[in-house]
């Protein structure tokens, strides 16, 4: 038997380029349905075999490298319906990513797991509706202004909007859910623009030009680099970008604290 028992609550794995398999037993007296969720957005693919009495029941084929309408259930985490009989039922789990894996799942029942799904698609929207509105009044500040620091600080919060979108998977379940080249992109990609957006406002907001050249200049690297993350996913394999932009991240935060 190559599996053994996991003593973590959650299974993490860290950064990994190998597939891991994972082995889940569930029992049942009397056949009921059940939904088998991964908490965990990112994870490139993800295999799910359902077996009993050594013969295979159910079988999924999904990830972040296939258009969303793959999956069994339409949600931005990983949702698995399964149909469980009387007597022992064997998930199996193949998960591979490169880049931090981590397994966070909860057996539901069908019933509750559609309370909790509605619940957080409320959750979401409240989320992302505040951002938005934050959006639009500085967008309405621009146009009854004229300033061009409310204009850099709205493309800002779209910019910031479109990455948390990407890691919540909320963008691929419902912006862009045939295009998984672009969910695999999306952190280096919109970390960039987020970067090539915020420094121009601080610049705008700062008067740095006038008050503090030096700190002008170094607000202006972090523009170029911003367009190197923009460009970068597109020219190495996007998951070395998405490591290296999240190695170099803390760098504009250092600035921001200067």
């Amino acid at each position: 038997d190559c599996f053994h028992p996991e003593k973590k609550e959650i299974p993490g794995f860290g950064e990994t380029t190998n597939s891991i398999w994972l082995r889940v037993t569930l029992s049942s007296e009397f056949p009921v349905a059940r939904m088998l969720e991964l908490q965990w957005p990112h994870i490139d693919e993800l295999d799910v075999y359902a077996v009993r009495s050594q013969t295979l029941q159910q079988e999924w084929s999904t990830g972040v490298q296939k258009p969303f309408s793959q999956r069994p259930y339409p949600t931005r985490t990983f949702a698995f319906p399964l149909q469980l009989q009387p007597g022992e039922t064997t998930i199996y789990l193949r998960a591979w990513a490169i880049g931090n894996l981590q397994m966070p799942m909860t057996v539901w029942e069908a019933e509750a797991f559609a309370v909790h799904d509605r619940r957080d698609q409320v959750v979401q929207g409240m989320y992302f509706g505040i951002i938005f509105v934050m959006g639009m009044y500085n967008l309405f500040l621009f146009f009854s202004f004229r300033d061009i620091s409310y204009l850099y600080y709205v493309l800002y919060v779209v910019a910031f909007s479109l990455v948390q979108l990407g890691f919540t998977g909320t963008g691929f379940e419902l912006f862009w859910p045939n295009l998984p080249y672009l969910q695999v992109r999306y952190f280096p990609l919109f970390t960039g623009l987020t970067l090539i957006f915020v420094f121009p406002f601080a610049r705008e907001f700062l008067q740095s030009r006038v008050h503090a050249p030096i700190m002008d200049r170094l607000l202006q690297a972090m523009v170029v680099l911003g367009a190197v993350f923009v460009v970068m996913p597109f020219l190495i394999d996007p998951h070395i970008a998405s490591r290296i932009a999240t190695i170099a991240t803390p760098i504009p935060q250092v600035i921001g604290i200067i």
